[in-house]
């Protein structure tokens, strides 16, 4: 069996339903334990009862299944519900019990009867349980004493809540409080953030929460004042566009959301109507699903989805097992069990339509694998009967196998499971964003001391000049007379003149642009998966470009690197190994050698002694699982570990091939048939790592504890010689060093006293309201698995996913460190390590997993302080050396620090909460991005706490998924996500931001310059509507086309060179210095603006001979700033394409456009009367035209210089690719440092970073050396050399192998390519290992 939380071997969930005991087991001790009694209290014996019988006789094993049983009559019997496995087990969070229940309490008296009756004297005989049977049968039928006294403890248990229904509840008068408010409840479902009434004011309130939006609420209020300078029209027009914008925006997400909502809310079903309110005969009454309310009984059709979650109380044809499908709550595919809660009470429909009673049950929450509930009916005969998770029908699943089902509404709207997991992921940030807020609070101290110093400046100019300019009327400006007021309005009225300086459109702008990276995610065929026929997903935008900076994987293995499907390999019975570890049928992938199978099928029929421990083995294989058969053998299972152990059995002819509620038929060898009782199931957890069934064979009468679970767990409780133990040991450590599955598989044989001795503690533990009650199932459990026969163990296969070594060795080769995190044993974990590239033959492997604290604490001592070499080092711990590890925060900063020198680690048998704790330890560093990646809902904790979650389209549901940012369908489309998108959007948002703000920079500081020409007055420079349309129409749109598939080298090229992935890591496009570049050149580029074209028009003049005015100057200036940030933004990016460039030509139309028409005379008489005719001027001279064309490439000459230069002498990486793949000289480039494999490192201290390298002269090919091979099947050629910011990188250049490029044609054959950004259908990889997948796509 497979354990889907990966850190056992075994899943499984609570799975009897059992009315409340009130017997006693004899120990008086054991007895104050169980039922919370205060010390030293000592319950009497039961007494016999008048009219009880008390007669010997055999107690069935389903008799606790029923109540309505009268003293003195035959007990009833009622099949007990078995409780199949569930794939979304979450870890219970189990501590030690014995801190509550100790060992103490279980005595152990060395017979063959479990210690559960302690040493107070002999066990109770036959008479005695009778006796006590009988005395809590007539309590249960008489119903007062004991629904009283559970009436009475469930009401002081705060986990528990009331339900009544029926016509004696929903028809009395005056309603009861517990009425009132279930009555109250409403099943319509809401998941819009606004209603009619609230969007307006919420959707504004919320955009306030960004520091920018206020910045600009404010400078739109100051425009308002008497001294702004500009028209406030201008101003909080274009603000309240931004504004909008986003709103309606926001309103139709919501819209979206509504019709939805309003879909479900709509729909119809039937409810059950009681005889009194039944008219023309019909039974049913149609109801949307809006008005459901807890405790109604409804009708539920085939293929319908359940509107609620109900209680299963009734199936037609005396069925007591329905299937439903719950691929809309968890993903999977397969069918689960869902047992009828009370067949026997409740045989008809019209009996379900007049029910009345109450359900004490939990209060809302959660868990879908957890629920349980007592259920009181009205009438005292019926009893009370326990419901679990496995009565449950929850919301959004389907009845499939059968026409209608009748349930009991439990939770209904909000607070049904589905909508209780419905939760949104945790608010995540990228780091360049917060980088980014950072800078623009930067920005905002620069220009607030920008303008402290101008209003400074302002106030000595007008005490300096303020007597020679009486014609200025300066006594009558605000705050005249007054210096501080006046310092104070010439502080407001230059931050209102420079307010642009801050984008107005930032925010909107980037998010567009990553909505758009998404996009092309989505939609990008290279991630598409045929199986599936999925694409990748991005859930999560904003962090588009966290995904090029990643500097560590945690990744799962099971169903992550794996496949998830598992192969029945081997087998060891009897110290005998049967299977051939080599071989692989790919009809059958269940399969075993087929000559280990006619082995195994003529020892069996010899009936020697290996032939019965082989019967016994397989045997226990076809009847100790939870895998649900249908006809024809079609055999379907939550777990691929049980299938593959089924299929298994089958394969020897021990066939599993019928199954109801509790029983499960098999058939031996084609002919005989023998059918189980399955009773009781004891559950898998992270903590137990083992699973166990009571079942009872019908032929024989004998009861049977199966046991089967992980071997450190299993062979401590298993009766074995040293001797055999041993070679289980050996078997065991053979099958792990080949990277196989293991499991131990044991029984024992219960007698009926030691069976029905069991079923009252576990009865009275299951339908009690004890809050410690799993913890004291936990430790009944664990007195049963004692003694155990140990029968054989397994061995399975799980094959490694299409391309995941080659993946794992690209990223690798990127500089991330790979860690890996499996509840698989050590050697398994370290061959398949091996298998994938994780450890490879250069590496050396340190084991850190120890037998105490203390060995670790010296292993660690002795490997931290070894000196650091250019030796690759592969990490290996196990969970209980990583809770050492973890224990302080002073040793797991040791432990990180030496891990981190490693290129991958290994952590083997870790539970879902040590997954997250691995992860939560390596963001605590502050500098390291970190991405998990799992498939089943025991990696949503890992997923979760990383900055980025990728969760895996699997067999294990949608868990992992919808706790994801990213959805992928395999682990090889990760490096695609990674060195392709990720270092794409990286580059894309670096470039935008710094763009962005070059854009403003350069137009303020345009305005700064004319300050000084105008005696620091505030008085503004250009127009107010041609710098309020600025960004939102003239500049914005460009960048977004051209910045939107921005790239410097192909996709494919990006991916077998990931060395070039390391600059996200490193920060090289966006750090302070990088952004105070730009903000240095748009400082210099504005100044050129300003002065050049007042100079130049100054020897100008017009057709009536004078020299042009004020706004002519500005408007010639701003269509320069134009043209400017259009040839710096083809400057700064290196693929330039027909959408950039028709984006560029469309934009400068649409400014020459508007320009023109707010030079108009009606337009500019309504806008601003300074415009009229000032744009027609700037084209009546030619030499303002010249200006127009050539200023701008002038005031870039500086840029082309430094961008020259640092190509041609520090050339990083990605110049060194560009080159040499534009003159097609190259396939792949390596790059390396004297010969060693380059790792990049972050300054000189950091040991994961790196840096592109520095400090060589001149670029020149060299011999390549020492450099060890890469993944890629390519011939090494000379190498190129790279300077960047220190240090020497020689990069070989070698040719594609013979073979490669005709795969390369054959696939370009049937194939587009799409240069616009992301070739979708490009060259993923050039190697011969892709060329097989290609084919299977071409057929």
């Amino acid at each position: 069996m497979r354990n889907n939380n990966k850190t056992g071997n075994l899943v499984g969930q609570p799975r009897h339903s059992l009315p409340p005991q009130t017997t006693v087991t004899g120990n008086h001790e054991l007895d104050q334990i169980l039922n919370n009694h205060p010390p030293g209290f000592i319950r009497p014996p039961p007494t016999p009862q008048p009219g009880q019988n008390t007669s010997s006789g055999r107690l069935s094993p389903r008799m606790f299944a029923n109540n309505n049983y009268n003293s003195g009559e035959k007990m009833a019997t009622m099949q007990v519900p078995r409780n199949a496995f569930n794939s979304n087990q979450n870890d219970a969070d189990m501590t030690d019990m014995h801190s509550h229940i100790t060992e103490n309490h279980w005595n152990n008296n060395n017979n063959s009867t479990p210690a559960l009756l302690g040493n107070n004297g002999p066990p109770p005989g036959k008479m005695e349980m009778d006796q006590s049977m009988a005395y809590h049968q007539q309590t249960v039928h008489e119903g007062q004493p004991l629904k009283q006294n559970n009436h009475e403890d469930e009401q002081h248990n705060a986990s528990k809540q009331r339900i009544q229904f029926g016509p004696n509840y929903l028809h009395q008068s005056p309603h009861t409080p517990t009425l009132k408010t279930q009555l109250k409840k409403s099943n319509s479902i809401r998941t819009t953030k606004y209603t009619f009434y609230s969007w307006a004011p919420l959707s504004l309130l919320f955009q306030f929460k960004r520091a920018a939006n206020v910045y600009f609420l404010a400078i739109s209020v100051l425009t308002c004042l008497p001294f702004s300078p500009k028209n406030p029209t201008s101003m909080i027009g274009t603000f309240a566009i931004v504004l909008i914008f986003t709103m309606f925006k926001e309103l139709y997400e919501d819209i979206q959301r509504y019709k939805q909502d309003k879909e479900l809310n709509t729909r119809l079903t039937h409810v059950l109507l009681p005889t009194q309110s039944q008219g023309g005969g019909k039974q049913t009454a149609p109801r949307p699903w809006s008005a459901l309310k807890v405790g109604d009984i409804v009708k539920l059709d085939k293929d319908q989805e359940f509107p609620a979650d109900v209680l299963l109380l009734h199936a037609p044809l005396g069925k007591d097992l329905v299937y439903v499908d719950t691929m809309n709550l968890d993903g999977e595919t397969n069918l689960k069990e869902r047992f009828v809660l009370a067949k026997d009470k409740i045989p008809t429909l019209q009996s379900a339509a007049d029910l009345s009673g109450e359900l004490l049950c939990d209060k809302p929450h959660e868990s879908l694998d957890e629920w349980d509930g007592n259920l009181h009916f009205s009438d005292a005969g019926l009893g009370v009967v326990n419901a679990s998770i496995k009565n449950l029908l929850l919301r959004g699943c389907y009845l499939r196998n059968i026409e209608y089902a009748i349930g009991l509404v439990v939770y209904v709207g909000q607070e049904s499971k589905i909508m209780m997991n419905a939760k949104k992921p945790p608010k995540k940030v990228s780091k360049i964003m917060q980088q980014m807020n950072y800078m623009l609070y930067t920005v905002f101290g620069f220009q607030f001391c920008l303008i402290i110093a101008y209003a400074s400046v302002s106030l000595q100019w007008n005490k300096t000049y303020g007597e020679q300019s009486k014609y200025l009327n300066l006594e009558g400006a605000m705050g005249a007379g007054n210096p501080g007021l006046s310092w104070l309005y010439s502080l407001l009225t230059f931050w209102v003149a420079y307010s642009h300086l801050i984008p107005i459109s930032l925010y909107v702008i980037i998010e567009m642009l990553k909505l758009s990276q998404a996009y092309l995610i989505g939609k990008d065929v290279k991630m598409y998966d045929r199986e599936s026929d999925k694409l990748a997903l991005c859930r999560n935008s904003d962090l588009i470009e966290e995904l090029g900076q990643i500097d560590f994987i945690f990744s799962d293995k099971t169903g992550t690197l794996t496949q998830n499907k598992m192969i029945f390999k081997k087998c060891s019975i009897s110290g005998t190994v049967f299977g051939d570890p080599t071989s692989t049928s790919v009809d059958n992938p269940f399969n075993i050698h087929s000559l280990a199978r006619d082995s195994i099928i003529s020892h069996m029929k010899s009936g020697s002694a290996l032939g019965n421990a082989l019967r016994e083995f397989f045997t226990m294989l076809a009847v100790c699982h939870t895998v649900m058969v249908e006809k024809g053998l079609k055999y379907s299972a939550s777990s691929p570990d049980e299938l593959a152990l089924v299929m298994g059995s089958k394969e020897v002819g021990i066939v599993y091939n019928r199954r109801s509620a509790q029983t499960i038929g098999i058939t031996l060898g084609g002919s005989v048939e023998e059918d189980y009782d399955a009773l009781v199931e004891f559950p898998f957890d992270s903590t137990r790592k083992r699973m166990s069934l009571i079942v009872k064979n019908l032929q024989s009468g004998r009861y049977y504890l199966m046991t089967k679970g992980a071997d450190s767990i299993m062979l401590p409780r298993i009766k074995i010689d040293i001797q055999t133990q041993q070679k289980v040991e050996s078997d065991l450590y053979k099958f792990a060093c080949e990277g196989l599955r293991t499991l131990v598989f044991s029984k024992r044989e219960l007698t009926q006293r030691e069976f029905e001795d069991f079923m009252r503690q576990f009865t009275q533990l299951k339908t009690s309201s004890d809050p410690k009650k799993d913890q004291k199932l936990g430790v009944l459990f664990d007195s049963m698995e004692k003694d155990l026969t140990y029968l054989g163990s397994s061995a399975i296969e799980d094959k490694l996913q299409e391309n995941v070594a080659e993946t794992i060795d690209n990223v690798m080769r990127a500089n991330i460190r790979v860690w890996v995190l499996t509840g698989d044993k050590q050697e398994t974990a370290i061959e398949i390590g091996k298998a994938c590239k994780l450890i490879q033959g250069h590496m050396q492997e340190i084991v850190l997993s120890s037998d105490s604290q203390q060995d670790f604490m010296t292993k660690l001592q002795h490997f931290s302080t070894q000196p650091k070499t250019n030796q690759q080092l592969a990490i290996i711990i196990d969970g209980q050396t990583l809770v050492w590890a973890l224990s302080s925060q002073e040793i797991s900063q040791k432990f990180f620090d030496f891990g981190i020198r490693a290129n991958s680690v290994i952590c083997c048998r870790v539970s879902p909460k040590q997954k997250a704790d691995v992860v939560q330890l390596a963001k605590r560093q502050g500098k390291y991005i970190c991405l998990a990646i799992g498939d089943g809902a025991n990696d949503v904790s890992m997923i979760m706490e990383a900055h980025i979650g990728v969760g895996i389209r699997g067999k294990e549901g949608t868990q992992a998924v919808r706790s994801a940012d990213y959805a992928i369908s395999q682990f090889c489309f990760l490096q695609r996500l990674l060195l392709v998108h990720g270092r794409s959007g990286y580059q894309r948002v670096s470039k935008m931001i710094c763009y962005y703000f070059y854009k403003n920079v350069v137009l303020v500081f345009t305005e700064l310059h004319f300050a000084y020409w105008n005696g620091f007055s505030g008085q503004i420079f250009f127009a107010d509507w041609l710098p309020t349309l600025y960004n939102v129409f003239f500049t914005s749109w460009l960048c977004l086309f051209a910045l939107m598939f921005e790239r410097d080298v192909q996709d494919d090229k990006a991916v077998i060179n990931p060395i070039l992935y390391s600059a996200g890591q490193l920060k090289v496009y966006f750090n302070f210095k990088i952004f105070w570049k730009w903000i240095c050149l748009s400082i210099f580029h504005g100044a050129g603006c300003f002065y050049f074209t007042g100079y130049l028009l100054g020897y100008l003049t017009n057709t009536t001979g004078h020299t042009y005015d004020h706004w002519v100057h500005s408007t010639l200036a701003f269509s320069i700033i134009i043209n400017l940030v259009t040839y710096k933004l083809f400057l700064e990016t290196s693929y330039w394409n027909v959408i950039n460039i028709v984006a560029a030509i469309v934009s400068a139309v649409i400014y020459y456009i508007i320009a023109a028409l707010l030079s108009t005379y009606s337009l500019a008489i309504l806008l601003q009367n300074q415009l009229n005719g000032t744009f027609f001027q700037i084209f009546v001279s030619w030499q303002n035209i010249y200006m127009l064309v050539v200023l701008p490439f002038m005031l870039l000459l500086p840029d082309i210089l430094i961008s020259t230069f640092s190509r041609i002498f520090f050339p990083s990486p990605a110049d060194v690719l560009m080159r040499y793949y534009k003159e097609n000289q190259a396939a792949e480039v390596n790059v390396s440092i004297n010969g060693e494999p380059y790792v990049p490192v972050k300054g000189q201290v950091n040991p994961i970073g790196g840096a592109y390298n520095n400090n060589i002269k001149n670029s020149q090919i060299q011999p390549a050396a020492a450099l060890p091979q890469s993944s890629s099947p390519l011939v090494n050629r000379p190498t190129a050399t790279s300077n960047y910011q220190g240090g020497s990188t020689n990069i070989p250049l070698p040719q594609r192998a013979p073979g490669a490029q005709s795969a390369q044609e054959e696939w370009n054959k049937i194939t587009t390519k799409n240069d616009i950004g992301s070739t979708f259908i490009d060259s993923y990889e050039s190697a011969p290992f892709r060329a097989k997948r290609r084919r299977n796509l071409i057929r």
